[in-house]
């Protein structure tokens, strides 16, 4: 379906490329050489007029967090970073933070994914590092009022972005209200 390009479309010289037979995929790699996830956009344009878009990403298999921010007067506070654990989960299902984890409670998932703080004295360089990325995300992105980062560590323990999610839920259950409830708000 692709044989011939579109003219129009100069990918020479950017990082993204049309890819149309296949071959190995190689991670790209930072400045510092560290091995980046490998990420991808799909697209499907249907005679119809039916068109859909996906954005895909290597799955990080370490620790998954999010840091919670509120802008008030003096600036941006950073809500507690909740960590988000998945105990005597069953190998068949993914360590995710997925749908039915959040809105389907005593589903499979839900019953063995928790939240914990992790404290400043117990993980003190890994929390900063986190809440850095997380106010970083927020300037980088713009927010202002409230969001939530959710990061992951890759396979190197290297924090990674996977959502600025600029309007987080406020139920009284969601992370986000339950960090600030863990701070005391």
């Amino acid at each position: 379906h692709c044989d011939a390009l579109n003219p129009y479309l100069k990918l020479a010289g950017s990082r993204f490329e049309i890819i149309r037979e296949a071959r190995d995929w190689a991670r790209p790699r930072d400045g510092a050489g560290r091995e980046l996830p490998r990420r991808a956009g799909v697209s499907s344009f249907g005679f119809g007029g039916s068109n859909a878009h996906l954005v895909l990403e290597e799955y990080l298999p370490g620790r998954e967090f999010a840091v919670g921010m509120i802008e008030g007067d003096g600036g941006v506070e950073l809500l507690p970073v909740a960590e988000m654990t998945f105990v005597d989960l069953p190998p068949e299902l993914p360590r995710v933070l997925s749908w039915e984890a959040k809105w389907l409670p005593g589903s499979p998932i839900d019953r063995h994914t928790s939240r914990r703080f992790p404290t400043d004295k117990d993980e003190g360089p890994l929390l900063a590092q986190l809440r850095q990325l997380g106010l970083a995300a927020w300037r980088a992105c713009g927010v202002s009022g409230y969001a939530r980062v959710d990061v992951r560590l890759d396979s190197e323990g290297q924090p990674r972005i996977l959502e600025v999610n600029a309007n987080p839920c406020l139920a009284p259950d969601a992370g986000f209200i339950v960090a600030a409830q863990h701070a005391g708000w």
